[in-house]
């Protein structure tokens, strides 16, 4: 290693050494220190939480070159800085599957599920028959992506196919490859373990308790795919409820003194049971990666979605950052330059927080109300106009439908969207901010269409 990086690498140790110290002196003399209410605080002055405005100027200036889409970083339990929409919904891609993994933790400890029971116990199959050897996984096999079971599965990239182990290769726990088919399989099986979706399980053990503020139900959809029987969950939501998901993590499963999640669970997930060989990212737990360089030092784990997706956990100094891209338009950061960034927004703490600090809630502008266009009448009637199936977008029939008097776009391969008429034949999808419109074809017959811009 060149003496200068060792030499930085001490420099930052010595440096979050110093403000542990006095972090720990500031709370124990009454110093804030809680999770969000119904709405997040925010430092009124970010240098009362000890942050270098210039340092927080700068990291938003290499945001943008990075194009990203938002981000959140809170300390304390409270928001120090945000660039963006925090309260817009993108896509999660595999963050989802640390929410899966809360979930387990939650019912492994109330006993709903025993994640040390084999594949061959739960009766688990797939459209290729699973081999004697394979049903020997467990689901705590399958949480670590050691499952040694290679089954093509939905949601997975050309890469993760291509990477493919060969069937047979390896036994159950003792090789490890990022698996959409353990990942999937996962939800399926505790679905039927506890008779819910895991949608309506997360709202309910999760979402509620802490106090999500955009999270629906609806905002979470199956993908399946021909060559498996178990399919894909994707989840979408905004920044500041990942930013809520990331602090449950960071106050060891409690809410405000109120255990949602088990500690010991926490640790486990936490925990690196596999090398990856991943930049930045080399360790894995339970649908957790667990982080070093950029990022030494701090306890550093995360949850990961495809584009720069990331909810990462920094102990070591009190932090969570959230980090988002418009994948809805196929935007993307690397991974190793979303930790750069985080380690540049960690670093602008220079000095301890002040005592009683200055706080108030964060504000945003008002999202996109549905039924907002003053162009369009909304009643149920003009509304109604819309409802029915259509053929053709994306090669796939999809639905309109009134939920209590709100237009809802069904789309199979994208979710459920609340819409927004522009005229008699335009809708603009929420979050996606997708416009699509009915087309009357030649025959007579409507198709549902994407506008291209």
């Amino acid at each position: 290693m060149p003496t200068t990086m060792l030499v930085n690498r001490r420099c930052r140790k010595a440096r979050h050494l110093i403000l542990l110290t006095l972090m720990v002196i500031f709370v124990w003399s009454g110093g804030i220190e809680a999770a969000p209410g119904e709405a997040w605080m925010s430092y009124t002055v970010p240098a009362e939480a000890g942050f270098d405005p210039a340092r927080l100027v700068a990291a938003k200036a290499y945001a943008k070159s990075l194009g990203s889409a938002a981000y959140v970083l809170v300390h304390n339990g409270i928001i120090v800085d945000t660039y963006g929409d925090v309260s817009r919904r993108y896509m999660c891609h595999s963050v989802r599957k640390s929410f899966l993994s809360a979930l387990y933790g939650i019912h492994a400890a109330d006993g709903g599920v025993n994640v040390d029971q084999t594949l061959e116990e739960l009766g688990i199959d797939d459209k290729n028959e699973l081999t004697p050897e394979e049903r020997q996984a467990t689901l705590r096999h399958l949480l670590k992506a050691r499952s040694g079971v290679y089954h093509p599965a939905a949601y997975e990239t050309t890469a993760m196919a291509k990477d493919r182990p060969t069937r047979g290769s390896h036994a159950p726990d003792t090789f490890w490859y990022y698996n959409n088919w353990d990942f999937n399989t996962l939800a399926a099986v505790l679905e039927g373990e506890i008779g819910v979706g895991v949608f309506e399980d997360f709202n309910k053990r999760i979402a509620t308790p802490i106090g999500m503020q955009d999270f629906r139900v609806r905002d979470g959809y199956y993908h399946l795919e021909h060559h498996s029987n178990f399919p894909a969950y994707p989840f979408r939501m905004s920044s500041r409820d990942m930013a809520r998901f990331g602090q449950l993590y960071l106050d060891r499963g409690a809410w405000n003194g109120k255990p949602i999640l088990d500690a010991a669970w926490i640790d486990e997930t936490r925990t690196s049971y596999s090398e990856t060989g991943k930049p930045g990212r080399t360790g894995y737990g339970y649908m957790w990666w667990v982080l070093d360089e950029p990022l030494e030092g701090l306890g550093a784990y995360s949850a990961l979605g495809y584009g720069g997706h990331t909810i990462t956990v920094l102990p070591a100094v009190d932090m969570v950052f959230v980090h988002r891209t418009d994948t809805w338009v196929k935007e993307k950061v690397p991974y190793i330059d979303v930790f750069k960034l985080t380690r540049m927004l960690v670093d602008a703490q220079t000095s301890a927080p002040v005592n009683a600090p200055q706080l108030e809630p964060l504000t945003l502008d008002p999202p996109l109300d549905p039924g907002s266009n003053p162009g369009m009448a909304f009643d149920l009637e003009s509304l109604n106009r819309y409802v029915g199936s259509y053929p053709d977008f994306d090669n796939q029939t999809s639905e309109i439908y009134l939920e209590d008097g709100r237009l809802i776009v069904n789309l199979p391969e994208w979710g459920r969207f609340e819409a927004s008429p522009l005229d008699e034949h335009r809708l603009l999808l929420e979050d996606w901010m997708q416009v699509v419109r009915l087309e009357e074809q030649a025959g007579g017959e409507v198709h549902l269409v994407r506008e291209v811009n």
